[in-house]
C-alpha cells in the first residue's frame, strides 16, 4: 500500500516561483518536471526526499529516463529548482523538497509508511515459518530414513545429519541477511524536518522559552540551514535559540557559548557627574 495523492493548492499558479518559471522560454518543461518530481516525492514517502533507494540517490540520467525529458532539460530544471530554493542538494546528492513537511499530510503518508513496513516484515516472518517448517519436515524425513537403515547403512546417517546441518546454516544465512538489511536501512539517518506539534511537544518537555511557530517558519524559510551548514540536530538548535531569547530578555551572560552581538564590547566603569563635571560630557544637545 502506497501514498496515492499529493495535496496541491488551487491557487498554486498565484504562486511568484511558479509565475517566474511560466516566464522562462522552457517554462512549461520546467513546470513538468516540478509536478512529476512532486509526484516522485510522494511515492518516495519520506518527509520530501526523492531518492530512487534509501541509499542510491537519483543521478541526471536517472531522472530523464523516469521523468522522460533529456538531461540536459533535467540538469537546468534542478539548477532554477535550487537557486529558487525548491529543492535542496545533499552532499551525497540527494533531493530535498523544503517546503514538503508544510504543505502535505506527511502523518497520512507516515502511516503507509508504517503499514508497508510492518507488512513487510510479516512477509518475512512467514516466509522465515515456511522455511522452518520445511526444515523440521525434512529432519523428521531424515530421521525416519535413518532409523530405518541404521542396521544396514551406517552412510544413510550420515548423510542425514549432515542435510540436518546445513538446514541449520541456511538458517543462520536467512537470519544474517534480516540482520544486515535491518542495519542498513539504519546506516543512513538523515535529517528529517519537524512539525509544529514536535517543536511543541519537545518545547514543554524540556521547558524552552521558543516561539515554536517563529521557529518553524525561520528555519523553513532559509532551508533548515545553521549558518552555512545543513541543520542536524533541531533539538539542539531550538535549545540554543530558547537561550539566547532568555539572555536577551534578561541581560544576563549568555552561557551557551553562543555569541551574543549585544555584549561584544568592553564595561567602563566611568562616573557619570565626574565626566559632567571635567567637561567631557555635555547636558541635552550642547555638544
Amino acid at each position: 500500500m502506497t501514498a496515492q495523492w499529493i495535496k496541491l493548492k488551487i491557487d498554486i499558479f498565484d504562486n511568484r516561483k511558479i509565475k517566474m518559471l511560466e516566464s522562462m522560454p522552457e517554462g512549461d518543461t520546467l513546470l513538468i518536471i516540478w509536478f512529476k518530481l512532486l509526484s516522485l516525492a510522494g511515492q518516495t514517502n519520506d518527509r520530501g526526499y526523492v531518492y530512487f533507494a534509501e541509499d542510491v540517490p537519483y543521478t541526471t540520467n536517472m531522472l530523464s529516463i523516469v521523468l522522460g525529458k533529456s538531461e540536459d532539460a533535467i540538469q537546468n530544471a534542478l539548477d532554477i529548482f535550487s537557486k529558487y530554493k525548491m529543492i535542496e542538494l545533499d552532499e551525497d546528492g540527494f533531493i530535498f523538497i523544503p517546503g514538503w513537511v508544510e504543505h502535505q499530510n506527511v502523518e497520512g503518508m507516515e502511516k503507509i509508511k508504517e503499514q508497508n513496513r510492518v507488512r513487510k516484515q510479516n512477509q518475512r516472518l512467514r516466509e522465515k515459518a515456511d522455511k522452518a517448517e520445511e526444515t523440521e519436515d525434512s529432519e523428521e524425513e531424515n530421521n525416519t530414513s535413518c532409523d530405518m537403515s541404521r542396521d544396514t547403512s551406517r552412510n544413510g546417517h550420515v548423510t542425514s545429519r549432515d542435510s540436518h546441518a546445513t538446514d541449520k546454516e541456511e538458517d543462520k544465512d536467512i537470519e544474517k541477511d534480516i540482520k544486515k538489511e535491518s542495519e542498513k536501512k539504519e546506516t543512513r539517518k538523515r535529517f528529517v524536518p519537524p512539525t509544529l506539534e514536535e517543536l511543541e511537544a519537545y518545547k514543554s518537555e524540556a521547558q524552552l522559552n521558543v516561539d515554536c511557530k517563529s521557529f518553524l517558519d525561520y528555519y523553513v524559510s532559509n532551508g533548515w540551514m545553521v549558518g552555512k551548514n545543513h541543520m542536524k540536530d533541531w533539538k539542539a538548535t531550538m535549545r540554543r535559540w530558547s537561550n539566547t531569547q532568555e539572555t536577551a530578555r534578561s541581560g544576563t551572560p549568555n552561557n551557551s557559548g553562543a555569541p551574543n552581538r549585544f555584549q561584544n564590547f568592553d564595561q567602563r566603569a566611568d562616573d557619570l557627574d565626574a565626566l559632567l563635571k571635567n567637561g567631557r560630557v555635555f547636558r541635552g544637545t550642547n555638544v
